[in-house]
Formats: structure tokens, C-alpha cells, sequence
């Protein structure tokens, strides 16, 4: 691997079937990223076969979202940070099944953040929010919540009544 020599070990299994050579690496990590390349000698000819190794993990969420609370008309964020090899594609989706409202604006960006912003919230944005990140190796989902509070107004009429007693 990588211009090392590899030996038979409990990391690395070389076995030989007939003309059939394989190399088996055992609990793959990101250590054993890289080249590998077989050369044979027969003692009459020669041969050298390569092949790259990469090494996939499933995607996992980084650190801990939280959610966010806003008052109406306000612009509002949700966001994850995923990680994963290779870099998973990442969706957006209502907790409750609906389509996203036109307010929110899908910005994911290519190194696994996932973000949903509204530029001016309505009382219709309120709820779950799920982002999904899926690559080759898996899938993992964060629920985040988004809640809208309307403004309420009061109006309170105050009457004054003034007694006059007359002598």
C-alpha cells in the first residue's frame, strides 16, 4: 500500500487460488485510504495490477442543532452540519408531509451544511423541518423545529366617570 509492502496479518488477509490473488483489508478506517498494487513474478514474466481504495462512512450529524423562534414577518435559519465520505447530497422536507412553503429557501452548501432560511416568516412556516443527508454507505436525518409567534394586539378602552354631587 502506498510503496509499503504488505504481509499477511490480522489487518491484511493475501490469499492465493489458483491464478486468483486477493487482498483482503479487515475493518476498514481512514488509514487505509490509498494505493494498492499487486506485482507477480512467475520467473518467466512479470505482471503489476493496481487499485484504489476508499474508504465510504455513513452520514452523521456534527455538534447540536437547535431549533429556532421567531415573531412573524421575521427571517429565520435552521441548520445542520453533516459529515460523511463521500459528502452526502442533503433535502429538505415538512416534518408534517406538506411541500415546503415558498418562503423557505433551500442554501445547502457542498462541505455538509444544511440550511433553510426564511427571509420573512408567516404564521404558515411554524413547525417541523426535517434535513436528510444519504451517500453511498447510508442515510441520517435531524428534525428541527421552527415556531412563529404572531404579535398580539390589545385594545382597552378606559372610561372615566366623574361624580358631582350636588348641595
Amino acid at each position: 500500500m502506498n510503496n509499503n509492502e504488505l504481509k499477511n496479518s490480522p489487518k491484511h488477509k493475501i490469499e492465493a487460488k489458483q491464478n486468483v490473488y486477493t487482498l483482503t483489508v479487515n475493518k476498514c478506517d481512514n488509514t487505509d485510504i490509498g494505493t494498492y498494487r499487486a506485482q507477480i513474478d512467475n520467473g518467466i514474466d512479470k505482471g503489476e495490477q493496481s487499485a484504489k481504495l476508499n474508504v465510504g462512512t455513513k452520514p452523521t450529524v456534527v455538534g447540536k442543532p437547535t431549533d429556532a423562534q421567531v415573531q412573524i414577518g421575521q427571517s429565520a435559519r435552521l441548520q445542520v452540519q453533516f459529515a460523511g465520505q463521500p459528502l452526502p447530497d442533503i433535502t429538505w422536507t415538512r416534518a408534517d408531509g406538506q411541500p415546503l412553503g415558498e418562503n423557505a429557501k433551500v442554501a445547502n452548501d457542498e462541505n455538509g451544511l444544511a440550511v433553510l432560511v426564511f427571509d420573512s416568516t408567516t404564521l404558515s412556516d411554524k413547525g417541523g423541518y426535517i434535513a436528510k443527508a444519504t451517500n453511498i454507505v447510508g442515510s441520517a436525518e435531524q428534525k428541527l423545529n421552527l415556531d412563529v409567534k404572531g404579535i398580539c394586539f390589545f385594545q382597552h378602552r378606559i372610561s372615566t366617570y366623574i361624580s358631582f354631587v350636588l348641595i
